[in-house]
């Protein structure tokens, strides 16, 4: 069972260069930005570049929103501050349009599914020259990266996780790859965390580049020694919440008779310890999803599953851990801010705590079309714009549902109801470099016959309980949405 102390994941061991980085970078500390008495520091703001590393800020031309990592001018790539595979925080190329591809498939080219597979099933942008892949045996996860393998013959056999067992697959990509050797992490720009002053009960964490790069991580509750960050609480309060990886699944129970909620997790055995878990609770009446925090209980060793009948659960590759549920705690337990939004067309929800800290969250709203949630990807017309596809009814690729026997005519998926019901819905393909994305107005209610097509042809389905699905409407042309304008600092 875990401690009672809150739930910090920390490195068991770190190289010493690391440790000698993170000692002179803490002398940055006292430059630690402060708010003067009755202004807000928005440390979220806090992402500045340095000698090598230029700060990537995304906006319109109203200005800029906000952050999205870093450029790294030697390498010539965009990269994202993450735990290296050498125990050190360094600033790895990022998996967008393929310049890193992300070893995340469940695909191995052995018979115990230990060798992991590059699937690619579209070389529209060319092959990556580097891989990366998650590494769950180290507390916190390791991000490594590889040089791209040999291409894996047609012939030759491949293998995943079925039934918890490891099996030969009867469908592949259509081009796979072996992973290659593991790169030499002093490429990458190393940093190392610091710790500001607190106010009002929160802390600053920031990693210091060697560089002098500097980007914003985490907030700090002192009071309660646990990562929070800004959150919808249970009591529909913003409150800055518990941050862990352990999540209450909506099908998983920690009881043959599929009563008990069970938690699940990705860590290596007895590495990581959790003590809280999060849930999401029923859609409120502003569409927001309550995050929810309980404390773990105890970890099991197995647990059952409940979409229709309460059986054993024996899927999901090694490197998962499940546990039982403790109580929930209270949501005043945590500090509570106060959210707004910005002036303008294209804005940032902000939330202010106490003390003057202030963290602008991901969320970019339009409040010409009433969307919010929006991503700056590439349009139909291949101009990046600021696009409502975060939270609006997705068609195939992502939801294979069809309104015809011959599944020609594909159907928005959407998981809300009432008045939360999104106004688009959305499609990609993968004929373009970087993907384009289809936006629509969402159609009629669709009530008829279900047709799905996972890839073994077209045959009629009944809905399962949550989604509702939706006729597409019109095209939503593509200059209706504000282009993004990217700026390096």
């Amino acid at each position: 069972m875990p401690s009672a102390a809150p739930w910090i994941a920390r490195s068991s061991s770190a190289s010493s260069s690391a440790l000698r980085a993170a000692a002179l970078l803490l002398l940055l500390a006292s430059c630690a930005k402060s708010s003067s008495e009755g202004e807000t520091h928005f440390v979220t703001d806090d992402i500045v570049g340095g000698s090598r590393l230029r700060a990537i800020w995304l906006g319109s031309s109203e200005g800029a929103l906000r952050a999205s990592g870093f450029h790294d001018t030697e390498r010539d790539e965009d990269c994202d501050f993450a735990l290296a595979g050498d125990g050190v925080w360094r600033c790895l190329p990022r998996g967008s349009h393929f310049e890193t591809g992300n070893v995340y498939s469940d695909v191995y080219s052995d018979a115990t599914c230990t060798l992991p597979v590059y699937p690619v099933t579209s070389d529209t942008c060319g092959l990556p020259s580097l891989l990366q892949r998650d590494d769950g045996s180290t507390c916190p996860v390791t991000r490594k990266i590889f040089a791209l393998g040999a291409e894996i013959g047609a012939g030759a056999p491949l293998y995943s996780f079925a039934s918890g067992s490891c099996r030969e697959k009867t469908t592949r990509a259509a081009r796979n790859f072996a992973v290659g050797s593991e790169v030499d992490y002093a490429l990458f720009v190393a940093a190392a965390p610091v710790r500001g002053p607190t106010a009002g009960g929160l802390a600053e964490e920031y990693l210091a580049g060697e560089d002098g790069s500097r980007s914003f991580t985490v907030l700090w509750d002192d009071a309660g020694g646990i990562r929070c960050s800004p959150q919808i609480a249970g009591d529909l309060a913003w409150r800055c919440v518990p941050e862990t990886d352990a999540y209450v699944s909506s099908f998983l129970k920690a009881d043959a008779g599929c009563t008990e909620d069970a938690a699940t997790a990705y860590g290596s055995t007895g590495t990581c310890v959790f003590d809280h878990a999060y849930a999401s609770g029923e859609q409120d009446a502003s569409c927001n999803f309550p995050h929810r925090i309980f404390q773990i209980s105890e970890e099991v060793d197995a647990v059952w599953s409940d979409p229709s009948a309460c059986s054993p659960y024996t899927g999901g590759p090694p490197g998962y851990r499940f546990f039982r549920l403790g109580p929930e705690i209270p949501p005043d337990t945590f500090i509570q801010g106060e959210a707004r939004r910005a002036p303008g067309r294209l804005s940032r929800l902000e939330v202010e705590f106490p003390g003057g800290i202030g963290y602008r969250t991901w969320d970019v709203a339009d409040s010409v079309l009433g969307a919010a949630s929006l991503m700056p990807v590439a349009a139909a017309d291949g101009v990046d714009r600021w696009l409502p596809i975060m939270g609006a009814a997705a068609l195939f690729p992502f939801f294979p549902y069809f309104a015809d026997e011959a599944c020609t005519e594909p159907l928005a998926t959407a998981f809300a109801s009432g008045e939360c019901v999104p106004r688009f819905s959305y499609d990609y393909g993968l004929d373009t470099c970087p993907t384009h994305f289809h936006v629509y107005q969402l159609g009629e209610p669709f009530a008829g016959q279900l047709y799905e097509d996972w890839g073994s042809g077209c045959s009629a389905t009944t809905a399962s309980a949550g989604p509702t699905f939706y006729r597409i409407g019109a095209e939503v042309p593509p200059d209706s949405f504000v282009p993004v304008v990217r700026e390096l600092r």
